[in-house]
C-alpha cells in the first residue's frame, strides 16, 4: 500500500526541460502545446490514484476481488467525472475570456475556475 501511494505521488511528469529544449530548437507551438496537456493529464491522473491509494486502499485492499472491482469503479468515476466537469466548465469559461479583454479579469476568472471546480471535486 505504501508502495502504490509513492507510485502514485512520484508519477507525476515535469516537462519543463522538454519544454525548455524544445523552445531553444525552435519546436512549433502545437507540439508544445500537446506535449503541456500531457503533462497536465498525467498530474490529474497522478492526483486521482494518489486520492484512491492514500485513502481508500486499505478498505479495498481487505474486501478482496469486490475491492478490485469497487476501486476501479472509484477510478472511473473520479477520471470521468473530472473530465466532465473539467470540459464543461473549462469550456464556459473560455467562452467568457474570448469577450473579456482584460488580463487581470481573465487570470482572477480562471482562478475563479480553478476554485469552483475543486470544490465541485470533494
Amino acid at each position: 500500500m505504501v508502495a502504490f501511494t509513492f507510485a502514485a505521488l512520484m508519477s507525476a511528469t515535469d516537462p519543463i526541460s522538454v519544454l525548455s529544449i524544445f523552445k531553444s530548437l525552435g519546436v512549433t507551438k502545437k507540439l508544445t502545446t500537446i506535449i503541456e496537456g500531457e503533462s497536465l493529464f498525467n498530474d490529474g491522473i497522478a492526483v486521482v490514484l494518489f486520492t484512491i491509494a492514500s485513502v481508500y486502499l486499505l478498505d479495498y485492499i481487505n474486501m478482496g476481488w469486490a475491492g478490485l472491482g469497487e476501486g476501479t469503479l472509484l477510478f472511473l468515476k473520479f477520471a470521468l467525472g473530472g473530465l466532465i466537469i473539467g470540459a464543461a466548465f473549462g469550456l464556459l469559461a473560455s467562452r467568457a475570456v474570448s469577450f473579456i479583454d482584460n488580463y487581470p479579469m481573465e487570470i482572477t476568472l480562471s482562478m475563479l475556475l480553478f476554485s469552483v471546480v475543486i470544490s465541485l471535486q470533494k
